[in-house]
């Protein structure tokens, strides 16, 4: 069932029992002042008969001028004024042993002997309502005292025509309730329709957008809870083109992640199993070529090794356990420059060191990886003769500079955007003879990441590179993962 159809239905069900419950509340009401009115006037007329047959009993002794009337006087004068109200409604009289002396159209009192026990046992009027052959009557009864006995007075007042009018209003009211039903429910459905239209439009644009349509906007107008939903599917839209975007960009990244290594494998490997192969199936080979095809398998073994230590370190990188230390830069440039020393004596290349007095917070062997790595893209970029500077200086309030300057071939602003990205290359040729895969600033680019910090290349053709790395100094010792 839809959500219109819900709300219709449910509203519609409300609506009629809220009617119904106030028309039978209010009918209860008039219904009762009706009886209770009913019963007053009955036990009015009760009284007034009781006062009239003592006042006839006083009038006939007075007029005898007897002390006392006899029984048979009495009597008869009770006969005489139950047979006056026959006309009006119904009377019986009882003596004090419960024998009828008399009755006009008084049958429910003379039925009910549980109600003339009752009466015989008060001295004040009762009333009571009964059914009798489909009829109600107002049974009233009291004692009354005449010339020194006890007589019981009992008289009916038919109500049945308050009931009649009762089931007529109820079924009125039914009739009515169901006509203003089928009034309401075509304006409601009508309102429910117009109010609920504006969710038909969101429900469209969702399942276009389920389709993949995630350019789909939906208008921001109508009541302010639809604009406000329009606005949060209009976000969600807006982020799930992005995260599409994302993802399929990451994925072209994979892809061309996974090309580029096995492009990077496939050509030492070739190398590895050409020059092996020779060295299998040539028998007779001269001392000078074997060792020339065995360095070869070296070299390419080497770069294959270089490439797989590349690739694990950038895997881990991004989730490493750092393990943070007190590191001072001087102490660690001394270290550095003392295992570079070897390659810059034999690139010809001069290394030019300056560290200030500052300390940081950082995981020692990851910092040293990533300056390795900046100072092996360096080398491989400059010439014999040129310089290479190594700097660390103070940064804004709590940041320090980690610098590597070279004088080398430089980059454009197009190698610059690419040169984190995993296995490019500004010069290819000249870094695969140099040993590298293109995988170093991808991996300096996530330590850099882990700890909180930003890189940052300035390159011109011909004039060199600048690569910036701002770490804060401040932290605490505590291992973090990332």
């Amino acid at each position: 069932m839809k959500l219109w159809q819900k709300i219709f239905l449910y509203t519609l069900a409300l609506m009629i029992a809220a009617v119904d419950t106030t028309a039978f509340f209010i009918l209860s009401e008039v219904h009762r002042n009706m009886v209770e009115r009913e019963r007053n006037q009955a036990a009015t007329e009760h009284q007034y008969l009781s006062a009239a047959i003592s006042n006839k009993v006083v009038y006939e002794r007075l007029k005898s001028e007897k002390v006392l009337l006899g029984a048979e006087g009495v009597q008869k004068i009770l006969l005489d004024q139950i047979d006056s109200k026959a006309e009006g409604g119904g009377s019986a009289v009882y003596t004090d042993e419960d024998i009828l002396l008399g009755s006009a159209n008084c049958i429910p009192a003379e039925k009910d002997a549980d109600f003339r026990e009752i009466v015989r046992q008060q001295e004040n009027c009762l009333l009571k309502i009964e059914e009798y052959n489909g009829r109600t009557y107002v049974l009233a009864g009291s004692p009354i005292n005449l010339e020194d006995s006890v007589y019981y007075l009992y008289t009916t007042k038919d109500i049945s025509d308050v009931y009649v009018l009762l089931d007529r209003q109820s079924s009125f009211a039914q009739t009515m309730s169901f006509v203003f039903a089928g009034i309401g429910a075509v304006v409601l459905l009508a309102v429910a329709w117009g109010l609920l239209r504006p969710l038909h439009k969101v429900n469209f644009s969702l399942r276009s957008i389920a389709r993949g349509n995630y350019s789909m906007r939906l208008p921001i107008k109508g009541s302010p809870e639809i604009r406000e939903l329009s606005g949060n599917i209009n976000r969600m839209a807006s982020s799930i083109e992005e995260n599409v975007e994302q993802l399929r960009s990451a994925a072209e990244e994979r892809k061309r992640f996974i090309d580029n290594l096995a492009h990077e494998m496939k050509t030492p490997l070739t190398s590895i199993l050409g020059f092996a192969d020779i060295l299998r199936v040539k028998r007779i080979l001269p001392e000078e070529e074997r060792r020339e095809y065995a360095s070869i398998i070296v070299e390419e073994t080497k770069r294959l090794k270089n490439l797989s230590g590349k690739l694990m370190e950038l895997i881990t990188a991004g989730s490493t356990h750092l393990e943070k230390t007190q590191i001072h830069p001087s102490a660690l440039f001394e270290e550095i420059e003392t295992s570079f020393r070897p390659i810059f004596e034999k690139s010809g290349i001069r290394l030019l060191v300056s560290a200030g007095d500052f300390s940081l917070l950082a995981d020692r062997e990851l910092l040293k990886s990533l300056l390795y790595n900046l100072l092996d893209n360096a080398v491989k970029a400059s010439s014999p003769g040129q310089e290479i500077r190594l700097e660390c200086k103070k940064h804004g309030e709590n940041m320090l500079a980690f610098t590597v300057e070279d004088q080398g071939m430089g980059m454009s602003e197009e190698d610059i955007r690419k040169a984190t990205e995993p296995f490019y290359m500004a010069d290819k040729s000249r870094s695969r003879k140099a040993g590298g895969a293109g995988l170093g600033l991808s991996l300096c680019l996530e330590i850099v990441k882990c700890h909180g910090g930003s890189l940052s290349i300035e390159s011109a053709p011909g004039k060199g590179t600048k690569v910036t790395v701002l770490l804060p100094e401040g932290g605490d010792l505590t291992d973090e993962t990332y």
